[in-house]
């Protein structure tokens, strides 16, 4: 992966500088920004959703769709109670 540079202003950069120390166990500042910009797409994702469930009919239809995969997502697969039974409660 190729590197770049960016110019941010010191305060910019002293804030992401003190989320990566504060909330990101110190990681480098790509990482921290990484982690940021990954978390405001499962922000915008979970909005979706959000908006979805706010209209009953689409929430209907999305659920009867997703149950489709979800039914043979599994098809062939023996049950994980039988693979692992000490997980069995």
């Amino acid at each position: 992966m190729a590197t770049t540079t960016m110019q941010l202003d010191g305060g910019l950069r002293d804030e992401l500088a003190e989320i990566a120390r504060r909330d990101f166990a110190g990681v480098p500042l790509a990482e921290a920004l990484r982690r940021l910009i990954r978390e405001h797409q499962v922000n915008k994702i979970m909005t979706r959703y959000a908006e979805l469930q706010a209209d009953q009919q689409e929430w209907a239809s999305y659920r009867a769709e997703t149950s489709l995969t979800d039914n043979t997502a599994g098809d062939g697969m023996p049950p994980g109670r039988d693979e692992y039974p000490e997980y069995n409660e």
